[in-house]
């Protein structure tokens, strides 16, 4: 489990299916999320699961500490770079090619609001 932030965190698990080889991907290095835009995702990912146009099923449960509030989100995607980015791991860029708009919405939404939450009491600690 992945886990964001030092105030109001947010824990992330994510598994991932190789739809080309139908292979889940290896848990450790445990996948983390990096970027997301509108129908993009760029992931950092245990090294040798994927390769350039494969098909991956992405599967995300996102909570915020100490709340009742989890959004899940799926999504099948193509992966359409990958470099590496340190030892044992590989950096992937994904567009989506198939998910539910309104629940990647959601996640997003929960993410930002996080994220917001996290920007003010950094300000307010800074004074300005």
């Amino acid at each position: 489990m992945s886990t964001f932030s030092a105030m109001g965190q947010i824990q992330m698990e994510i598994v991932i299916t190789n739809l080309t080889t139908k292979i889940k991907f290896k848990p450790t290095p445990e996948p983390t999320l990096c970027e997301f835009e509108e129908k993009k995702l760029v992931l950092e990912v245990a090294s040798k699961n994927c390769a350039k146009n494969h098909q991956l099923l992405i599967e995300m449960k996102a909570s915020i500490a100490d709340t009742n509030k989890v959004r899940r989100f799926s999504a099948t995607v193509t992966v359409e770079e990958l470099e590496a980015a340190s030892a044992g791991k590989d950096k992937i860029s994904v567009r989506m090619i198939q998910f539910e708009q309104k629940e990647y919405a959601k996640f997003q939404e929960l993410i930002a609001t996080s994220q917001d939450n996290i920007d003010a009491v950094m300000t307010s600690m800074r004074g300005y």
